[in-house]
């Protein structure tokens, strides 16, 4: 059954990566704020800087958020969540269409490395790399899934959100994400 988040929780994210900021001369007027979007709940970060992370991803390469000059499209998601299941089909369509703009990355948690990676192939395509990365929830303060994460170019986190959202609201969110990447 799926339990949605206190929206007292919602904020503790955003109140580790404000105080990270803070304490390493990151930006001295974030903003955040967290509103109810249909099924979704968003939790909106300007200004701050993503903590920087490697992914050893199951093609075999490295992945790493500092290294990567485009937008990235991060979704925290584990093989057993059936509201995953029913989400990353649809964030691999949306990819399909960016790709050449934006970097798709699922991060797996709270998962078998054998079912996650069955999972996977059943799931999304070529279009999203993933690999297994609790270390990385930990690190975004990510309590359950799924959880997006859209960090522009230059390492800021720009928007955040628990649960899905339709389509359409995921593309406007990323021609969002474009236009403040430049």
């Amino acid at each position: 059954m799926f339990r949605r988040r206190p929206l007292f929780r919602l904020s503790v994210p955003a109140v580790l990566i404000a105080l990270g900021a803070a304490a390493c001369g990151g930006s001295s007027t974030p903003e955040a704020t967290t509103t109810g979007e249909g099924a979704a709940t968003t939790t909106t970060v300007s200004g701050l800087l993503a903590p920087d992370f490697s992914l050893d991803l199951a093609d075999g390469t490295t992945f790493t958020l500092s290294a990567e000059q485009k937008p990235v499209y991060l979704v925290f998601w584990a093989e057993w969540c059936p509201i995953c299941a029913g989400e990353l089909p649809v964030i691999d369509e949306i990819a399909a269409d960016y790709l050449d703009e934006v970097t798709f990355l699922a991060v797996a948690g709270k998962s078998d490395p054998t079912l996650a990676a069955e999972r996977a192939g059943q799931l999304f395509s070529d279009n999203l790399a993933w690999g297994l990365g609790d270390a990385i929830w930990d690190l975004y303060g990510i309590i359950g899934q799924p959880d997006t994460v859209i960090v522009s170019g230059d390492d800021v986190i720009v928007d955040q959100w628990y649960g899905t959202l339709p389509e359409s609201a995921i593309r406007e969110r990323l021609d969002a994400a474009l236009a403040v990447s430049g």
